[in-house]
């Protein structure tokens, strides 16, 4: 399924990336509609990596954007390592696959850059914290320096049998 970011989300995550980036380039590991965004919005090289065959080539970009089909399982192309002052990623909610991203992130950015990845929220799924906080452990234990957490700052818009999947589940704990 394809939980989207709404797009106040979207215009916030850009803004962040164009904030953070000082216009030097950035990349998009799993959001494509951020990284559409950021191109059209700022005049700043940017680097959009999706494995949908579909969406990278629906993005009609100007000159300063670059999109790839790329599948995280497989080695990052060489003319896009170290070169991104700014990673932005939302990586499917599963903790391998989150780590994976993280390293394919670290590989795209450049020696003094930033990595912004969501994370699923706190109602997720049971066990999550822990999940985030051997998350923290581990990028900490492996010199990453955190420099801050936010919640409640990425909003979706969950497709519409997902939503209706959601309510009757509540209702069945309910009883009703």
């Amino acid at each position: 399924s394809q939980w989207w970011f709404s797009l106040d989300t979207v215009q916030k995550l850009s803004e962040r990336v164009w904030e953070l980036s000082e216009n030097k380039p950035a990349a998009f590991l799993g959001t494509p509609t951020v990284g559409y965004h950021f191109t059209h919005c700022f005049n700043s090289e940017a680097t959009i990596f999706d494995n949908d065959p579909d969406v990278i080539n629906s993005l009609k970009l100007p000159a300063n954007g670059n999109a790839i089909i790329y599948d995280a399982h497989d080695p990052p192309p060489d003319e896009v390592k170290k070169i991104h002052s700014v990673v932005l990623l939302d990586p499917p909610w599963y903790k391998e696959i989150t780590d994976l991203f993280l390293s394919r992130a670290r590989s795209f950015l450049n020696d003094s850059g930033y990595i912004l990845c969501v994370l699923p929220s706190r109602l997720t799924r049971p066990g999550l914290i822990s999940e985030r906080t051997d998350l923290l452990n581990k990028l900490l234990s492996s010199h990453f320096e955190v420099v801050s957490l936010e919640s409640g700052f990425v909003r979706y818009r969950v497709p519409e049998f997902e939503e209706k999947v959601l309510w009757l589940n509540e209702d069945m704990i309910r009883g009703k």
